[in-house]
């Protein structure tokens, strides 16, 4: 059966990806539909960070191009959660263990003022093991779940439409359900991550994607803020 609908662009996947450029379309007047499978995907349990002085910090020999697009994203991010109402965690304390992460961490304080961010050297808190602590007040954090809910009914209050099945096959203007439905679109958007690997068999390109895994960590402990520790 072939649904009667088409809209203009139908994306693939409600993650993250998936809303924010159905919710940036839509406010460009754009028609467009979301296909969500119904299966919490990676977005709903990453660690909500946006952090590009993290990223810095986890690997130096980041080029600067990258860094100013990691920082365009992070500003993205501030935008949409204003239009989107959902809240972002700021700042982010770096704590340095030995003389050794102290270097690295003054070395990235100097990177920082040279991309104009702006990162102190604060006291190390109390109960904490560190030789330094330093704060970014740039750094943000989102709670992903809630981010997700905020995006979707946003979507959908701009006029998006949100259909429920999994994608088996796809072609030209069409993309095959797993339940026997067609959707048909003049444009189609693959949003879905490594779920688009299922596609391969129509798409010879996707068969070259591959997961990455991500850690994420539950600690219980009766002093902490939060059960979960990035």
């Amino acid at each position: 059966m072939t649904l009667p609908r088409h809209p203009s662009i139908l994306i693939v996947g409600a993650g993250p990806v998936g809303l924010c450029t159905g919710v940036a379309l839509l406010r460009e007047g754009h028609s467009v539909s979301i296909l969500d499978s119904g299966v919490p995907a990676a977005g709903w349990a990453s660690g909500g960070m946006l952090a590009p002085l993290y990223e810095i910090a986890s690997d130096p020999a980041y080029s600067d191009a990258y860094v100013q697009f990691a920082l365009k994203n992070a500003e993205a991010w501030q935008e949409l959660a204003r239009t989107c109402a959902f809240d972002l965690q700021a700042p982010s304390l770096f704590l340095a263990r030995t003389q050794e992460e102290v270097d690295a961490l003054l070395g990235l304080k100097r990177r920082a003022d040279a991309l104009g961010l702006e990162i102190e050297s604060v006291s190390v808190p109390a109960g904490l093991s560190a030789e330094a602590a330093f704060r970014a007040k740039s750094e943000r954090a989102l709670d992903p779940r809630a981010a997700l809910k905020s995006l979707r009914h946003q979507f959908q209050a701009l006029g998006g439409e949100l259909l429920v099945g999994k994608a088996e096959t796809i072609a030209p203007y069409r993309i095959g359900l797993l339940d026997g439905r067609t959707l048909e679109a003049e444009t189609i958007i693959l949003a879905h991550g490594y779920g688009a690997a299922s596609l391969g068999q129509s798409v010879p390109a996707l068969r070259a994607l591959s997961p990455v895994k991500g850690q994420m960590m539950r600690v219980a402990h009766k002093e902490l803020a939060s059960p979960v520790v990035r």
